[in-house]
This record gives C-alpha cells, structure tokens and sequence, in this order.
C-alpha cells in the first residue's frame, strides 16, 4: 500500500525488509528534503543574517513546532533536539545527576534497551544513588507488583520503554502513573518511545509523564537526529550535557550564562539536514494519520505472528502487542545467528542477537532472539515468504 513511497524498494525489489525496529528506510520526501538543502540551502543555523541563513534557521524553528504539534507537546521550548534516543537519555540521566544523592533510587527493567540502563550507571557512580531492576513477566510486561514494592521515599526517577525492542509489549502508562500518584513525593518519569512512534499516535499532554525520548532514525526519518521532550520544570533542573557555541547568553573570561530553553541544551551547530528530514519524516506520517499507521502495523503484525506460530519449534517471547510491530522468536535448536543469515542469504532482513538487551536475553538464559520487526512497507502478503524461508531453514535439522 505504502511501499512505493520508498525509493529502496524500487532499487531492491528482491528484499524483504523486516528489520524497521533497527533503522526504517526513508520515504522519497525525506531524501529530497535532505538533498534540496545540500543542493539549494545550505548554510548555518543562528549564526548569519544573509539570506539563506535566515532560511536555514526558520527551517529549523518550523520543524520544532511541527514537532511540539506532532507530539501534541504543552510548550514549543519543550521540544529539545538531539542526535537521538541515546543522547537524550545520557542528557537525562548526566544531566539530574547534582539533584541526586546517596541513598536515592533510579528504578528501570531488566528489559531496557543498553541506551537506558548505561547511562544510569555511569551517572550513579557520580552521585551514590542505586539502580533498582525490575524483572519482567513471561508475558513481556514488567512486574508491576515488584515495582510498586520497589517504589519508596527514596525513589527519585523511573524510567522505562514505552514499547521493548524485544518484546514488542506495550507498557501499560495508566497502571505504572497511578502506582507513581501513590508516592508522597512522586518521582520523576521517563518514557524511552523509540519503538512506539513510529507506529502509535503520541500526546505528550495525556501520556503524563516527564520526559520522553526518540531516534528519527526508526520513524522513517534521517540517523544521527531525535528529539528530548520534557517539562520545563524537568529541563530547567538539568545541567547541560554540552557545552559551547548557540546555547549560551553571554561569556566573559570569568564566567558564563547559559540561554534560554531549547537553546540551553543544544550546543553547537545543529544537524540541519536531518532536522529537516526528521521534519519531513513527521509531515509524511502526519499525512497518512497515525491511526492508519497504526492500524496498517496490526494488521501485518498479526498476520506475521500467526505465519511464526507455525513454524515447527520455535517459540514467541512474551506477548507481543500487534500496534508495536514486533516479534522475537526463539528456536529450540537453532541459534538465532544461523536463522537470519539463512534468511539474509535469501534476500529476507531480521534483526538477530541481543537486540541492545543483553541482561535480558541472560535473565532468559538465551543466547540470543530472531526479531522481526514491520513497517509501513511491510504487507500481509511477506508472511508467507517468511515461513517458507524459515521452514526452509529447518529442514537440515530435522524438521519438516
């Protein structure tokens, strides 16, 4: 339905991509976007008063408040732009490090992607606070009875995925902010939605919580660029993570003030040409409505499931929510590594190993996972290629 929008396939008809929870691959108006500001607008961002660099910085302006309008954001100055997902959480979690102190807990799962559990503990060994984990059920969800024991006093951050790159489970916001409302002094919390914007609708005043993170990378937009959302009161607590040129007010030998919001916690020259991708990227999915998004994605993701299920001998890790677009299966004799180069060897691409999760593959006693992963150029029809490539796969093992 949506696959000719995307030049790759027009290049690689032979492919199966299935590896969206990766990276997507871009639509044509995102390369253009991209290759109409290197051929016709390239200049710097804040720094010039001819022409095109006046452009160039209300391009960047005119993306952020697409941006605060895509995420249904309460401020503009809200929206902070990043090199991605990681970077905007080493800014969090570097950045509330001198409100901590020992004896503070940071609450997270055993499931978090590595981009959410190292940057917690680099800054702990600053401070002296704790990270507490919280396991994870057979289903994929995290344990909620565990994490309502662990909350306490001293509880001064949560912070969690709002979809796992593993599981595919959706996390369920009401249920973890009403155990949060329950706190006398309620912590701060944080949603990693790498793996739900792309393919859920996001209101940042409804989802209720502090801060929330993103690649562009994985909603069809350029890499190397994405987005810090938070509360003003979050973001004006925070020490910038970088320092130098665009987000200061004045400098003098002694000393120095720091901007504004946003401008306070984007130093140095923007990425401009994946801002305006990501801008095109967010205007292309606004187009398509994030309903249809997220209905194309069930639609696909349940009818791959069903073609897994199938398969002789493999198992589905937790229970994957359809609108997440992802599947991880295991084998019972097969590593994952062998499965996907099978299937790349026939022009089929998954995602195989840790998936980013090693203490949860551990926990799991697993020595990797296959992850299947769909986007908007994904249809019902690949299932079937899939199943066939993958019972292919296991006939030298036995299987029929």
């Amino acid at each position: 339905m949506y696959k000719t929008d995307f030049p790759f396939f027009s290049h690689r008809p032979d492919i199966l991509y299935l590896d969206s929870a990766a990276t997507t691959q871009k639509p044509r108006e995102v390369i253009e976007r991209v290759a109409q500001y290197y051929v016709q607008e390239c200049a710097p961002v804040g720094r010039s008063l001819y022409e095109a660099g006046v452009a160039a910085t209300s391009a960047i302006a005119t993306i952020r408040q697409l941006a605060w309008h895509f995420f249904d954001a309460p401020e503009e100055s809200e929206v902070i732009f990043t090199s991605g997902a990681t970077e905007s959480l080493n800014l969090l979690a570097h950045g509330i490090a001198h409100t901590l102190q020992e004896g503070d807990e940071i609450i997270l799962s055993e499931s978090e992607h590595h981009a959410n559990i190292v940057p917690w503990q680099e800054m702990v060994k600053t401070c002296g606070a704790r990270i507490l984990f919280i396991r994870n059920l057979e289903n994929g969800q995290i344990d909620l009875e565990q994490l309502g024991e662990s909350l306490s006093e001293r509880t001064r951050v949560v912070s969690l995925s709002l979809v796992s790159n593993v599981f595919g489970t959706l996390l369920p916001v009401g249920e973890i902010q009403n155990l949060l409302g329950k706190q006398g002094r309620r912590p701060w919390f944080f949603l990693d939605a790498s793996q739900a914007a792309a393919h859920l609708p996001l209101s940042l005043r409804t989802l209720g919580c502090d801060a929330l993170v993103l690649s562009a990378h994985k909603m069809y937009g350029p890499s190397g660029v994405g987005l810090l959302w938070g509360r003003t009161p979050l973001l004006e607590q925070l020490a910038p993570y970088r320092t130098g040129g665009g987000m200061i007010s004045k400098v003098s030998l002694p000393e120095t003030s720091y901007a504004a919001l946003p401008e306070r916690l984007e130093a140095g020259s923007p990425n401009t040409e994946g801002i305006l991708g990501f801008g095109a990227a967010l205007s292309y999915l606004e187009r398509i409505g994030m309903e249809a998004v997220r209905t194309h994605t069930e639609e696909v993701s349940t009818v791959l499931r069903a073609a897994l299920e199938k398969v002789p001998g493999v198992s589905i890790l937790g229970d994957p929510h359809p609108s997440s677009g992802i599947i991880s299966i295991s084998h019972e004799k097969v590593h994952p590594h062998d499965l996907a180069q099978f299937l790349a060897d026939k022009h089929i691409c998954v995602r195989a190993g840790h998936q980013c999760a090693q203490p949860l593959h551990a926990a799991r006693n697993l020595p990797g996972s296959l992850r299947v992963s769909v986007g908007l150029y994904n249809s019902t029809e690949d299932a079937a290629r899939l199943e066939e490539a993958l019972r292919e796969a296991l006939v030298p093992f036995g299987y029929a």
